[in-house]
């Protein structure tokens, strides 16, 4: 089933029905497997994408022939004239595979934006955010829209979970955020704890409850909570896994032990 694409609310470069041609300028590989790319959109540099909090580009190339498509989360929405993506290469991901083999220069197709979750500033008091290796995508993008706003007094509580250190993404630009603005907090958790750099001051193993209550603490002021991660991930906070908007039954996992209700929850 296709997805509806939704009409951008400020005319940015992007087209919502229509795919355009953008140039692919730099590949910054971040891990083994997850590279982080800059399209450009050469025609007006100075024209925003289009692109708010939560929202999802479409990505089209062509892979033997075949045109094939997939969603994915810029995480530079401040920018103008460029979308930048984090990428994970899977072996079943074939634009996955395709963006990991193009070359500087090369032409890539997108359209958009599909808009995930809408935000809107000074909506809830305190923000929880759970995810796991490029969940993170979307979360930056609300991230990024409150701290860039000095009106919004929204407070910001991340859980951000990986297997290995090094798998770790943009750790740099969150320990960044966190030091400059007193209204952003992450807590990061390593499934491997033998990767874990000496002296690591946060969590070893997968997320616990004692980790949700002590950094997500379900009180009055936590009014929602965003989810983003690998399916047994989400079976493990949620009790099971639904798509996005199809949840039918009670809230369970660790989150419902942690005292959360589905009307408290939002999952990308």
């Amino acid at each position: 089933k296709k997805k509806k694409m939704t009409k951008n609310k400020e005319r940015g470069f992007l087209k919502a029905e229509e795919y355009i041609e953008l140039t692919l300028k730099e590949k910054d590989r971040l891990t083994k497997d997850t590279t982080k790319y800059t399209l450009e959109y050469t025609e007006d540099p100075t024209k925003h994408s289009g692109c708010g909090a939560a929202c999802a580009i479409q990505l089209r190339v062509e892979v033997r022939g075949e045109k094939v498509e997939a969603y994915y989360t810029p995480i530079n929405i401040q920018e103008y004239g460029k979308i930048q993506l984090v990428i994970k290469k899977y072996d079943k991901g074939r634009v996955s595979k395709r963006m990991h083999e193009m070359q500087v220069g090369q032409k890539v197709e997108c359209r958009g934006p599909q808009q995930h979750f809408e935000y809107k500033e000074n909506t809830y008091k305190t923000i929880g955010m759970i995810c796991g290796g490029t969940g993170i995508t979307p979360c930056l993008q609300v991230i990024q829209t409150i701290l860039s706003n000095p009106k919004d007094e929204t407070n910001i509580h991340l859980i951000y979970a990986n297997k290995n250190h090094d798998d770790i993404l943009l750790k740099n630009t969150l320990d960044n955020l966190e030091m400059t603005d007193g209204r952003f907090h992450v807590f990061y958790t390593i499934e491997n704890e033998d990767t874990a750099k000496r002296n690591w001051p946060y969590g070893r193993g997968r997320i616990t409850l004692d980790m949700i209550r002590i950094w997500i603490p379900n009180t009055t002021e936590t009014n929602k909570v965003l989810l983003c991660g690998n399916r047994h991930m989400i079976q493990e906070l949620c009790g099971a896994y639904y798509k996005r908007g199809q949840q039918k039954e009670a809230l369970q996992g660790l989150l419902a032990k942690a005292g959360f209700a589905w009307k408290q929850i939002h999952q990308f």
